[in-house]
């Protein structure tokens, strides 16, 4: 038997190897990555002057000059012309009676003298000598032509080919981000879910066992209100990392939400499987984390469930099964190791359907515990967008963080639910990410715009809607940015709608917006004060602004600290 084998026979007594995601190559920031298309996108060839055909012109230009005078000295001298192809035949052709009878009678030199003198010769020879020079001069400049075109076009492939593999390495980031935890650095619960089901598959069709392994971290949320919550990450990084030196390379470890990390245990069953979670609890139980300077002690509970030979398999119903395990391991303690047995279901029923209040209140609990996780992704979103924005465009950052000042406090003012205040903030704090898209020519043209580039800039609302749109918890915020440019009056952007048909918290936004804008300074013109920006603004009262908004925005500005007292 092989090392190798034996590893795969026995993982809970082999030197474990840390396992990562695939596709480990270094990956494109995300500056990186948008450098990287803008120059693709922005790739120009330069036009190729006529300076350039010097090589073939001039060698193709004498070549004709020669053929000129050829056949000009067979028009002046067809004597002479006839009399030297008759020496070179009899020559080659070693006639040579014939050749000394050749020179002893050349042509006379008066007929050559004659035709030198006839107009009409002298204009067919001029005309055949400037034909030649002018075909010749048309051929060099073709053939160089031709040779710069494919000079250009090879040019023009390598950049493509460099272009090609910029795209390449691009998507090989993008793969890996998609299946990858950006805190822990394991695969994430999307690549879980879909490499559990082929591991399952291979499992069913090669009668091999298969077991899984849920891990909870215990009393997690006591070491963020404990610690912080920058010190909970490093734990949890920490921890993951941990598991993963503790496992074979072909056990796939997966961040599945919070501090719960599953593992998938190919070719093992489950009584190897206890042993390797034997291993994990000792691990975290026989020491505390070194984070920081600070010894956090942390232990872990582990749900295990596997099958050997009860097929067909579920996915859902095998995660179902560890979650149970686990759960179990949980309640009888934690800092334990739980296997699913053919009671634990009825047990997991047993427990909502005659204790239902205080499995209420751990699943609030857990709820609360996710709400959180979901709003600090969020807010890390966020600010991640935020600071690519101000890395392409510190003044356009600034605009953005004025405008979510004052639109906050104009929200608050028009008496919006306290949940909607902070929908308006993030979306005014995110308003013009769409101008990532803008080539910085035309966000920073110190001019006023043409009607093509104005077209292009009033995409901006609409692009960073679809930037926003896939994060599903800020379809909100997308909706409003996407029509933060739309007037009361239907003349705005993208789709013109009016009155009521925006949406009030897009009308709040676009007044922020219009203030903070206008009070600023730009290259094309100098800043207002605040009072001719409020005036400029009670000007448009019902024509660009929403009047609910402008009332509501000049209530705030009579008294900003009254509003402001309200985070």
């Amino acid at each position: 038997m092989t090392k190798r084998e034996e590893e795969e026979r026995n993982p809970e007594t082999t030197p474990q190897r840390e396992s990562a995601p695939p596709d480990a190559d270094p990956s494109l920031s995300f500056d990186e990555t948008a450098r990287l298309l803008r120059e693709i996108s922005e790739e120009t060839f330069e036009e190729t002057s006529l300076a350039s055909y010097r090589n073939f012109v001039f060698k193709n230009t004498l070549k004709g000059l020669a053929l000129g005078f050829i056949c000009d000295s067979y028009v002046f001298g067809k004597s002479f012309f006839v009399y030297m192809f008759q020496l070179a035949y009899t020559f080659v052709q070693c006639r040579f009676g014939d050749f000394n009878q050749l020179l002893g009678s050349p042509p006379s030199p008066a007929e050559l003298w004659r035709n030198f003198q006839d107009p009409e010769l002298i204009f067919i020879g001029s005309l055949i000598l400037l034909s030649c020079i002018v075909f010749g001069f048309w051929d060099g400049w073709r053939e160089d032509r031709l040779r710069l075109l494919a000079l250009r076009d090879r040019r023009r492939g390598e950049r493509l080919l460099e272009a090609s593999r910029k795209l390449a390495r691009i998507n090989r980031s993008l793969e890996r981000l998609a299946v990858t935890d950006d805190l822990t650095g394991l695969f994430n619960r999307r690549f879980a879910l879909q490499h559990l089901t082929v591991a399952v598959a291979a499992a069913e069709r090669y009668a091999r066992p298969l077991s899984l392994m849920m891990i909870d971290i215990d009393h997690f949320k006591d070491i963020n209100d404990t610690y912080g919550h920058e010190v909970g990450d490093m734990a949890l990084a920490r921890v993951a990392k941990d598991i993963r030196s503790l496992l074979r390379d072909s056990d796939v470890v997966c961040r599945y939400g919070g501090e719960e990390f599953l593992v998938i245990l190919p070719d093992v069953n489950v009584e190897q499987a206890r042993v390797a979670a034997g291993r994990i609890l000792s691990h975290f139980s026989d020491k505390s984390l070194d984070i920081s300077g600070m010894d956090i002690p942390l232990t872990v509970s582990i749900g295990l469930t596997g099958v050997e030979d009860e097929f067909p398999l579920d996915c859902t119903e095998l995660v179902r099964q560890a979650d149970m395990a686990l759960y179990k391991a949980k309640r009888e303690g934690r800092n334990r190791v739980c296997v699913f047995t053919a009671g634990d279901r009825e047990e997991f029923v047993e427990i909502f359907t005659f204790q239902p209040e205080s499995r209420l209140v751990e699943l609030s609990s857990k709820i609360n515990e996710l709400r959180s996780t979901l709003r600090e992704t969020a807010l890390s979103t966020i600010q991640s967008l935020i600071n690519a924005v101000g890395a392409r465009n510190e003044s356009l950052m600034e605009h953005m963080r004025a405008t979510a000042f004052h639109a906050r406090y104009i929200a608050v003012a028009a008496g919006l639910r306290e949940e909607d205040v902070e929908t308006v903030f993030r979306a005014a704090l995110l308003h013009d990410i769409g101008k990532l898209g803008i080539p910085d020519s035309l966000l920073l043209k110190p001019g006023p715009l043409d009607k093509k580039e104005r077209r292009i800039i009033e995409r901006h609302p609409e692009l960073g809607a679809r930037i926003l749109a896939p994060l599903g918890f800020m379809r909100r915020e997308a909706s409003i940015i996407k029509a933060h440019h739309e007037r009361y009056d239907g003349l705005g952007y993208p789709d013109g709608l009016s009155g009521d048909l925006i949406p009030f918290e897009a009308a709040v936004l676009a007044v922020a917006n219009a203030f903070a804008f206008m009070t600023a300074s730009h290259p094309f013109r100098e800043a207002l004060s605040e009072e001719e920006a409020v005036s400029e603004i009670a000007r448009q009262r019902g024509k660009q602004f929403h009047p609910l908004a402008v009332e509501a925005f000049l209530r705030y500005r009579s008294d900003p600290n009254k509003y402001a007292r309200r985070p």
